[in-house]
């Protein structure tokens, strides 16, 4: 049991119990006699009195004495030995979670509350009503708060599993509103709302408990944009919760401010910003009156609403004060001299409340025609949202907070076009621009890169066998999920919940997320200016509103283009892309004029007013519904009534490339990779009956013919195998049928005995060169907003490959199979893979020059390469004519060596 006294204080502390009135120490004497008291259980050597010594007085002043109580561990003279000393050591693990809460230092409070888990874990020493209460609870908070919504759902389910046990009801629907709340947040309202209505049956209707449930119910209602629903439950949750406040620091308080927020954010939504901004001055007051020194984030929230609220009213100068208010709250060390200051990057707060007031003020700069101040706001928040992403345990958790920075980025877009418009010989806004698209372009992707690097490199070899455990658990749960029964699910899905957790704070111990930095100006231009000469890169951003392209080389920005209305062209491009390439040959084989028309409308929009005759090679960084269009076949003229060989497609323009980012691009460029091996996979015909079978084993002969190395087939092409060769070959090709992602499932090869799915690359280690992914579709997959195509081609490229072949479509076997040999003719001769594939187009075109029909692009454009420059080694065979002449010359020097001594020694 924890010691009563430190009990009832720590219930105190908890509910929020104002600290005015209570003693400080502030003052010179008052430090002296603590001190006093400190030293002299030291020289008892009593650490138990010594820690709660330090606990009682870092309870009477919370915000004063947050540096005092974190350095206990540090001056302690000796660790805890005896039950009541890992009792007090514990208390103070809790005290310093809380106390970091309640001083704004959210990342650092999380980290004190995972060290009180593992700390009760290890050795449980307290009551789990306790543990829960102290510890789980607002640790699964503190997530939430944070937006790291799996981490939050694993604290919150595996605190529901204790609850049960204990069979309390109250219990048991606190934690269904907390899990109500993650999935809300998450996307996944049908699941929210199951949380909710379990919560309901449980909790006694006459409590402040049900109010909460009906508020988040009318929260999760809000999401899927049945308003006027919302709105009814939102009301009755304000009239079960204003009767049961009144009560200082009471939870039901808190929950009818919350309460108050959310309706105010309903109102909003109907057009009623008055009756909103009243609502919000409403719930200020009440925090104001009872919680006068604590709530400081739900005060933020609060007045970053009230921002919003005359946002929308036209009221800029009014939310300009709100937005500035709630940074004050979130960073009270923050002096600035004026309301046009941005807060340094030291202070810059890695909490989503924190980057809500920073993208607030930007707009609101922008709103009174601060365009410059404006444009530096939403800086600071790419670069708090580096460190928010940071902080995050689970990958979906950054690609959640790379979907929320999108909005952002398009208003910084279009406030840095507005100012490039004004200063059209600059080079400062054109590098801004840019900037801007890198900043929203593929960053959890470069961080997936950066993760595996690290732990390519990490030298602590016990934390690395860890590691690998949890990882294998992960990849093993994983499969069992995909294949057990409905009734199976829930304990598998429980299983893999602990193990990504385990490996997500063990990430965090070993540094795993090494990321790069936020990228600047500075940064950006040493990357570009590596570029080849007569290179271009043409980066894509594919907003709401507008789109943009930045065309650049290693001198800077040449060229800009914005295309407003963006959703006028999102629609062409996906029908142009389904109508013609993802149905089958016959649309085009039977309309070839038409496909002509179309294909240079769609240039026209794209690159009709730029200057690009002196580009060699382009290298193309894609974004949105634009990764989707095949580059390579759209042609850069009218063509009424030419034959399709004759057609100017763009690809004889320029040698086309693609990457990611230049972010991605550099960092694979800079990459030294291994040479001179090569392994082979090809699958004809699965277990898996219902996939046709493929027309491989010519593909395999003519390699195996052509270049040494390892190659498996049919019933040795295991996934087994697979998983264990996969990262040893410098040189990787796939001939086998890929399957893309639909709703509920993940992108997977189809090895011989089973598939190998996308999720199965996560904790791969291997750095190929060059990766041939020969299968259908494998560039192909669901678009993930601000990180590209969640394709086979990207996890290979997230898990360290330097380069990647893929295909957009279904491509025929007969004209993939004539690419690939002319590609790895082209690399036998020292070319870079992206030279290779525009060359092995080329002669695929040059062989066919007769047959019409196979010059149309269907047949010819569908593998696109995206990665490195780099020249491709592959191993060779010495011919037999050098082995003859290799063993002559060893003869003829055997032989002068013996004619050289014999003569000496004559």
């Amino acid at each position: 049991m924890l010691r009563r006294q430190s009990v009832f204080s720590f219930l105190c502390l908890l509910i929020g119990l104002s600290v005015q009135g209570r003693a400080s120490i502030t003052d010179t004497s008052g430090l002296a006699r603590v001190q006093a008291k400190l030293d002299s259980l030291r020289e008892k050597d009593d650490l138990t009195g010594w820690l709660y010594a330090r606990i009682d007085e870092a309870e009477a002043a919370p915000a004063a004495m947050t540096r005092f109580l974190m350095s206990t561990q540090k001056e302690a003279w000796r660790s805890y030995r005896t039950l009541p000393e890992r009792q007090a050591w514990f208390n103070l693990l809790i005290l310093q979670g809380y106390n970091l809460l309640q001083t704004g230092n959210m990342l650092a409070s999380i980290q004190a509350y995972e060290k009180a888990m593992e700390f009760y874990d290890a050795y449980p020493i307290a009551d789990t009503d306790e543990y829960v209460e102290y510890v789980l609870k607002p640790l699964g908070n503190n997530y939430t708060r944070l937006a790291d919504y799996d981490a939050a759902m694993y604290i919150h389910q595996k605190t529901l599993q204790i609850v049960q046990k204990a069979g309390n009801d109250n219990e048991m629907a606190g934690v269904y509103a907390n899990l109500a709340t993650c999935a809300r947040w998450k996307g996944q309202t049908a699941e929210a709302a199951d949380y909710c209505k379990l919560g309901m049956q449980y909790v006694d209707e006459s409590s402040a408990l049900y109010g909460l449930l009906l508020n988040t119910y009318a929260d999760i209602l809000l999401q899927e944009n049945k308003t006027d629903s919302a709105l009814h439950f939102s009301g009755l949750a304000l009239q079960q919760l204003k009767d049961r406040t009144g009560k200082a620091a009471s939870q039901a308080t808190a929950w009818y401010s919350a309460a108050l927020q959310l309706n105010a954010r309903l109102l909003l939504e109907r057009a009623a910003p008055q009756a909103a901004l009243i609502r919000c001055k409403e719930a200020m007051a009440l925090q104001d009156r009872f919680f006068p020194d604590t709530k400081q984030r739900e005060k933020a929230k609060l007045a970053v609403l009230m921002g919003d609220i005359l946002l929308v009213n036209q009221q800029p100068e009014h939310a300009l004060a709100g937005y500035q208010q709630a940074l004050q709250l979130l960073l009270p060390a923050w002096k600035p001299t004026s309301r046009d200051q941005v807060p340094p990057d030291s202070l810059l707060y890695s909490e989503n409340t924190f980057t809500d007031a920073l993208a607030g003020k930007a707009a609101a700069m922008a709103a009174m025609q601060y365009k410059d101040i404006a444009l530096e706001h939403y800086f600071a928040v790419f670069r708090a949202a580096r460190k928010l992403r940071e902080a995050f345990s689970y990958t979906s958790s950054r690609i959640r907070d790379m979907q929320v920075l999108r909005e952002r980025s398009e208003a910084a877009m279009a406030l840095a076009w507005d100012l490039q418009l004004k200063s059209p010989a600059s080079s400062l806004y054109k590098n801004k621009l840019l900037l801007i698209t890198e900043l929203s372009k593929a960053q959890v992707l470069q961080d997936e890169r950066m993760m595996r690097y690290t732990r390519r490199n990490h030298n602590n070899d016990s934390l690395l066998v860890q590691q690998k455990r949890l990882q294998e658990a992960v990849i093993y749960y994983q499969h069992e999920l995909m294949d057990a029964k409905s009734s199976e699910k829930g304990n598998i899905r429980s299983l893999l919940q602990t193990a990504e957790y385990e490996l997500a704070m063990l990430n965090k111990r070993t540094n795993a997320l090494s990321a790069s930095g936020i990228l600047t100006a500075a940064s950006l231009q040493d990357m570009y200016s590596t570029l080849p000469e007569h290179t271009s890169m043409i980066s894509f951003f594919n907003g709401k509103k507008n789109s943009y392209l930045i065309r650049f080389d290693k001198n800077g920005v040449q060229e800009l283009q914005v295309l407003p209305g963006a959703e006028t062209l999102r629609e062409p491009v996906k029908n142009f892309v389904t109508k013609w390439f993802g149905n089958g040959p016959n649309a085009m084989m039977n309309q070839p004029g038409q496909y002509c028309e179309e294909s240079f409308k769609i240039w026209q929009a794209l690159f009709g007013n730029w200057q690009m005759k002196d580009m060699e090679r382009c290298i193309l960084l894609p974004d949105g519904i634009f990764s989707y269009l095949p580059f390579d076949a759209l042609v850069t003229a009218s063509c009424p009534g030419k034959p399709a060989g004759s057609w100017p497609f763009f690809f004889r323009q320029a040698v086309l490339s693609q990457a990611w980012s230049l972010q991605t691009w550099f960092d694979q460029q800079q990459t030294v990779y291994p040479s001179g091996s090569f392994a082979g996979w090809f699958v004809a015909k699965s277990r898996n009956s219902s996939l046709p079978e493929l027309s491989v084993d010519k593909e395999r002969k003519w390699l195996q013919g052509q270049i040494p190395g390892k190659y498996y087939s049919d019933e040795s092409a295991t996934w087994s195998a697979f998983g264990k060769q996969v990262d040893s070959a410098s040189v990787l090709h796939i001939g086998a049928h890929a399957v893309a992602a639909s709703e509920g499932s993940f992108p997977y090869l189809q090895l011989y005995d089973q598939p190998f799915y996308l999720f199965d690359l996560q904790y791969k280690h291997f750095a190929p060169s060059l990766v041939w992914l020969g299968a259908c579709r494998t560039g192909d997959g669901n678009l993930v907003e601000g990180e590209g195509i969640n394709s086979l081609s990207r996890a290979f490229a997230a898990a360290g490959a330097g380069g990647v072949v893929a295909g957009m479509w279904n491509v025929n076997d007969k004209a993939a199979a004539e690419i690939m040999q002319h590609f790895y003719g082209q690399l036998a001769e020292g070319e870079n893979a992206a030279n290779a594939l525009h060359n092995a187009k080329e002669e695929y075109l040059q062989d066919h020059k007769s047959d019409q029909l196979l010059q149309l692009p269907y047949y010819w454009a569908g593998f696109t390469y995206s990665g490195h420059l780099q020249p491709i080694r592959l191993p060779s065979e010495m011919p037999g004519y050098a082995w003859a002449l290799a063993s002559a010359s060893l003869l003829i020097m055997l032989a002068f060596f013996w004619w050289f001594f014999k003569r000496i020694y004559k």
